[in-house]
């Protein structure tokens, strides 16, 4: 609105709102007198077909006898790598890994506590730090 005078830019700016009105109030009057659809129905009991395919990475208990895999902490304790379950209160296993020959930034990482999510992790960090 620049390069208006201050008369033409409020008439401007309200035929603009009140044409932004006009469209809001046609919109909500057209939803209010569209016809609803019924809800569809549901089978009393759902079969196989009813239900959407399950994706092949999803393992579900069914597919595995082994006991899911519980959160490790790896982290210092004592001078040496230790891991623990997930709470961190008492080691679990102790690594008999040199900790002055790890790199500085795996040293650190250990300080801080490194989280295994799953067992490959897990099995990777015990090679990493071993």
């Amino acid at each position: 609105m620049t390069g208006m005078s201050g008369k033409t830019a409020k008439i401007t700016l309200l035929l603009s709102l009140t044409a932004f009105a006009a469209s809001v109030y046609s919109l909500a009057a057209a939803a209010a007198y569209a016809p609803a659809l019924p809800p569809r129905p549901l089978p009393a009991v759902m079969s196989d077909t009813d239900m959407p395919p399950r994706p092949a990475d999803v393992v579900t208990p069914s597919d595995t006898s082994a006991p899911p895999f519980r959160t490790k902490l790896l982290r210092l304790y004592r001078g040496r790598i230790a891991v623990f379950e997930e709470d961190g209160t008492t080691p679990i296993r102790l690594l008999s890994t040199d900790v002055t020959q790890l790199p500085s930034d795996a040293v650190k990482r250990l300080r801080d506590g490194v989280y295994a999510y799953t067992a490959d992790q897990y099995r990777n960090y015990l090679e990493d730090f071993s």
